[in-house]
């Protein structure tokens, strides 16, 4: 795999889903995960109710209503580029699935509209650096584990001032518990910031898209090696995010152009000073995607990865992604 949880450099994406209603308003929803990186395997498979026209509850695992990336974009078919961000892979800040409770829905606000998701889940588990010091102060979201019964609460409110505009804000919060034989429990909390844009510019003669994210995790303070003589501590709090632009010439004449897509994305990931991993992250991926249906894709890309003491490294990437 490549770094930040990056797909390996060939990969292949699958993504099928099933969906079914038993009556008019309870209905199961499932789709096995075929996300790049980190996110690959992570699928969903939920029972809704339909409450109201603005209220879904759901129960089951599924896609983390953080953000966006995590919910919208992490299916390889629908991810522009074969890797995930650097937030959303292995040494990431946002778990892509859950087990839990959700409430959910939409409401129309003048000429405007919100949309809202909030969540009970497993909460993450912390590393308290006893089987693994150098990854001590790292939070490891598996949606199936739930060894010390903590849980976490968060949720996201959406707003779009006008069609084609979204922005987000997220939180997530709980108590942690230790991953090795401590019996450390702190508290941590996430927050989130994201804006999605999408305009056809007939300056351009095509559609641009515009994503970008922003997620600050804080963890209380605590030793790392709590039963060890080399115990340490330090203030875990790190940042990440990324901005991503694509573009796509639906407005020309040519049928090649049409169907390709050129994506740039520029990432990053400031990790706490004092941690075993503590040096800071950017990156850089170009890509082009040339859609032979509307879900289903083939993609090339390259990126430079950039890491504080260490020399760079670039990748090269080939995917083909189904949906369906």
């Amino acid at each position: 795999g490549g770094p930040g949880g990056a797909a390996a450099p060939w990969a292949g994406g699958f993504a099928p889903g099933a969906f079914g209603r038993g009556t008019s308003r309870p209905f199961f929803g499932g789709a096995v995960g075929g996300g790049a990186g980190a996110a690959a395997g992570r699928g969903s498979a939920q029972l809704s109710y339909l409450a109201t026209g603005w209220l879904t509850l759901g129960a089951g695992q599924f896609l983390c209503p953080f953000g966006q990336f995590s919910e919208r974009y992490h299916p390889s078919w629908i991810n522009r580029l074969p890797n995930a961000p650097l937030i959303a892979g292995h040494d990431g800040m946002v778990p892509t699935a859950m087990v839990g409770v959700q409430a959910r829905g939409g409401v129309q606000v003048g000429g405007s509209r919100l949309n809202y998701a909030l969540f009970l889940s497993n909460g993450p588990e912390l590393n308290d650096g006893v089987a693994d010091p150098d990854e001590a102060g790292l939070l490891h979201f598996d949606p199936g584990m739930d060894g010390d019964q903590n849980k976490s609460l968060g949720g996201r409110i959406g707003f779009l001032p006008v069609p084609g505009i979204e922005v987000g804000a997220s939180v997530m919060s709980g108590k942690l518990s230790g991953g090795g034989t401590s019996q450390l429990t702190v508290d941590f909390n996430l927050l989130g910031l994201d804006l999605s844009a999408q305009q056809e510019v007939d300056a351009l003669a095509g559609r641009v898209r515009f994503d970008a994210e922003f997620v600050r995790a804080d963890v209380g303070d605590t030793r790392y090696l709590p039963v060890t003589p080399g115990s340490f501590t330090f203030s875990n709090q790190k940042s990440g995010g990324y901005g991503q632009l694509s573009y796509r010439a639906t407005q020309v004449e040519s049928s090649l152009l049409q169907d390709s897509e050129f994506v740039v994305r520029y990432d990053w990931l400031n990790l706490p000073t004092g941690a075993p991993e503590e040096d800071d992250h950017t990156r850089v991926t170009l890509g082009v995607d040339y859609w032979l249906t509307s879900s289903t894709v083939l993609k090339i890309a390259v990126d430079r990865l950039q890491v504080v003491g260490e020399p760079d490294s670039n990748n090269f990437y080939a995917q083909v992604a189904i949906g369906f």
